[in-house]
């Protein structure tokens, strides 16, 4: 009834002007000779007109309110709503003003009127209809309330059972506009949202009596009101005020030692300052330097191009990511901030968009780059006759700590947003992804978060972290076979490969899903299975975890050298690019409109990841091998080895940053390429800034903090001598199986051994 009522008061005000203008018309044209109306009638006229229209809604809106059992307060403020709109009082307008209108685009999927947020909350209602001066004059304030308006029940029956696979039912043939409701199913998340502006006095169980009122639930169905806001109502809990205090102490501290480090620089000799070794404490009060931490972070020093392609590759995997993101990711609120939102379905009918709707692929490519870095730093840098030692324990630990503390750093920042966040979305989308961190940010720790459903989990792109844990465990166990044989190792890695490929089979046939993302990402059937029960489980993805490690192993023994002629590797390119564009396009026919079979869809569901790592093999080995030509040296390009540094913390933040800033939107964006492509370039540059400051504030000395901690655990080293046949293994030298070397070795991000974070 309110927001009825909202709605007649803004008819009625604009009749009452339109009303009054069209008098004013025809007198001045009637009588030309006569005197121009003044002001004071103009706006006499326009309150009669008002007035008028108030006194014939008055008894149904009171008739309204007494049904719905509003408390006294809220039907006194609401009488003096339509008082003050009745004498076009300043406070009245801008509440009604404030409200959200029918939105135009509607059969395109506009599914969001939140009027203007701030303009209500700013609303004070004074006892004498004056600006109030002191809070003890102000009779009320405005305050938003968000309201969902659900889709009919028979509409939603229907569309069940349409998704249960019944497609002769009668509103998928409709020719009435009903049939969008099929079309657009998805987009809209069953409601249609609408801000509306309310007195303060009006309680959010008062709005919601209103709305499911017998006399208005007929007319426009049930109705929710997730929350109500009002001006200064946010509160600073427990765990944020320990947040701020840590963030206080580390910033002290960066202060500290930036001042210290500066010292020490002025006063000493740029010379002794690259000969002396300084010790552990010095070198942590050093990396507390945000001028010392921001040389080492943009350094583009590299001493080796051994697997330097990786730099430039994990880069553009990333603004990939983020690029696919910014069309679409798992969020069910995600297209109600868009007008227009139905051209994303249509997006899919561009042969030229496969690129955006297939790009699961790319965080296969991530998996892949992985694998390839652990078996070719443990096998790559061990001299002639001498035996690996994995040091799996420590690969794990390394890893476990460092993909931890990102984690923890990224959940800390993100929970830290409602103090600098707010919008008329922001309860809405916000509150349950933080309610989510809340809870249970233990899963994220425990790296079992891609065994939850996305929908509970605490910034759901997280998930790839705990496979990579995952796969880790079980390339370590590939690892120990391939070191005692090389032949029954690669044999256990296609044993790997096979078993994923079986279960991808059984899962894609027994549920009948159409092959790939870009297939299911608009069916509400069979998205929750393919997501949930198949892409985020590790069996879908050790094809690509072990034709990187395969891949790793083989540029290691090879010492990067592989020699082929010109046409070998031509053809070679050839098919690495085939097997890329067949992956990206091959089955775009079916996605436009042809119905793909269960056959097809199967085999491109178990072979689409295998062969997308095939042909990213290929590139890898060519540009580590002098076969790359032009693409080896853009991908070996020294502008990447600062970014890669950045990579791993501007991936975890770059979700963050989207949920903020979809959840502080005043109004819709327009659902088009080229809005998507400037949106993304802004998510991209923000998230490499954030990890950039990020990294000089907590990773360099965490690194630090870590080098330290380890040394008291550090075992001395063993000599191999050839001339002892009895010493057949030896450990790695402390070198290299450091942080240290491998950063020097190859400038990238290489998971347990780099200087850089722990990453992919």
């Amino acid at each position: 009834m309110m927001r009825k009522s909202v709605w007649v008061l803004f008819a009625v005000v604009f009749c009452g002007v339109v009303a009054a203008s069209a008098v004013n018309h025809n007198e001045t044209a009637a009588d030309p000779v006569e005197e121009e109306e003044t002001f004071e009638q103009f706006e006499k006229k326009i309150k009669a007109n008002v007035g008028s229209l108030v006194k014939m809604i008055l008894p149904q809106l009171m008739r309204g309110s007494a049904d719905a059992k509003v408390s006294g307060p809220c039907s006194a403020s609401v009488i003096k709503v339509i008082s003050g709109v009745r004498q076009l009082r300043e406070w009245a307008m801008r509440m009604i003003d404030a409200s959200g209108k029918i939105p135009p685009g509607i059969l395109e999927g506009t599914s969001m009127a939140i009027g203007d947020y701030d303009e209500c909350l700013d609303i004070a209602v004074g006892k004498k209809d004056e600006i109030p001066k002191t809070p003890e004059e102000t009779i009320f304030t405005g305050k938003y309330c968000l309201l969902e308006l659900n889709r009919p029940d028979i509409i939603n029956k229907a569309i069940a059972e349409y998704e249960s696979g019944n497609t002769d039912i009668p509103i998928a043939k409709t020719k009435t506009f009903l049939n969008m409701f099929v079309r657009y199913k998805h987009l809209t998340n069953n409601t249609m949202k609408i801000g509306l502006c309310v007195p303060s006095k009006c309680s959010r169980e008062d709005i919601k009596n209103i709305m499911n009122s017998e006399s208005l639930r007929k007319h426009i169905g049930r109705v929710n009101v997730p929350y109500c806001e009002i001006k200064g109502e946010s509160q600073v809990s427990t765990y944020q005020i320990v947040l701020l205090v840590i963030l206080a102490i580390v910033v002290c501290c960066l202060i500290l030692g930036t001042i210290m480090d500066a010292f020490h620089r002025l006063k000493t000799d740029p010379q002794d300052l690259k000969r002396e070794t300084p010790s552990y404490f010095c070198q942590i009060v050093q990396k507390f330097s945000l001028y010392g931490n921001a040389v080492t972070v943009l350094s583009t020093k590299r001493n080796s191009d051994n697997l330097s392609c990786l730099c430039g590759l994990r880069f553009f995997i990333v603004i990939m990511i983020i690029y696919s993101h910014t069309y679409g990711y798992i969020h069910k609120l995600h297209f109600q901030k868009y007008t227009k939102a139905a051209n994303f379905i249509k997006f899919f009918d561009s042969f030229t968009f496969s690129g955006v709707g297939n790009g699961s692929v790319t965080l296969d490519s991530l998996v892949f780059v992985a694998a390839v870095t652990i078996t070719y730093n443990r096998w790559r840098f061990v001299p002639e006759g001498c035996r690996v030692n994995l040091d799996i324990v420590k690969l794990l630990i390394r890893r476990y700590f460092r993909l931890s503390a990102a984690q923890l750093l990224c959940i800390s920042l993100f929970l830290l947003f409602p103090l600098v966040g707010s919008g008329p979305f922001w309860n809405a989308y916000m509150s349950p992804i933080l309610q989510n961190c809340h809870q249970r940010w233990f899963l994220n720790i425990l790296y079992i978060s891609n065994f939850w459903d996305s929908e509970d989990l605490c910034l759901y792109h997280t998930w790839i972290l705990s496979l990579l844990m995952q796969l880790t465990i079980i390339g370590a166990v590939a690892m120990g076979i391939l070191k005692r044989s090389m032949r029954f190792g690669i044999f256990f890695m296609i044993l790997l490969i096979l078993s994923g490929v079986i279960f991808v089979s059984i899962m894609t046939a027994l549920n009948n899903l159409p092959g790939g993302l870009a297939f299911y990402m608009l069916d509400k059937r069979t998205f929750p299975i393919a997501w949930n029960n198949v892409f985020t489980k590790p069996l879908d993805h050790l094809g690509p975890f072990c034709i990187g490690l395969i891949t790793g192993y083989f540029l290691a023994l090879k010492k990067d050298r592989l020699k082929i002629s010109r046409i070998a590797s031509a053809i070679l390119w050839c098919s690495s690019i085939v097997c890329t564009t067949s992956v990206m396009f091959g089955l775009y026919s079916y996605r436009h409109g042809q119905k793909i079979g269960t056959p097809l869809a199967t085999f491109y569901a178990l072979m689409h990841r295998n062969v997308w790592c095939i042909g990213i093999g290929w590139m890898v080995i060519a540009c580590t091998t002098h076969h790359g030509g032009p693409i080896s040296r853009v991908l070996k390009s020294k502008t990447f080895v600062p970014l890669d540094r950045l990579c791993y913390l501007a991936y975890l933040i770059h979700l963050p940053i989207m949920h903020y800033h979809s959840a502080t939107i005043r109004s819709r964006f327009f659902m088009g390429h080229l809005e998507i492509l400037f949106m993304a370039i802004s998510y991209i540059s923000l998230a490499f800034i954030a990890s950039f400051f990020l990294n000089i504030m907590f990773v360099e000395p965490y690194y630090a903090i870590e080098k330290y901690v380890a040394s008291f655990f550090r075992a001395k080293n063993k000599v191999d001598f050839q001339s002892k046949t009895d010493l057949n293994e030896i450990s790695i030298p402390d070198g290299i199986i450091t942080p240290k070397i491998a950063a020097i070795s190859n400038g990238c991000v290489n998971l347990g051994y780099s200087k850089s974070l722990e990453s992919f």
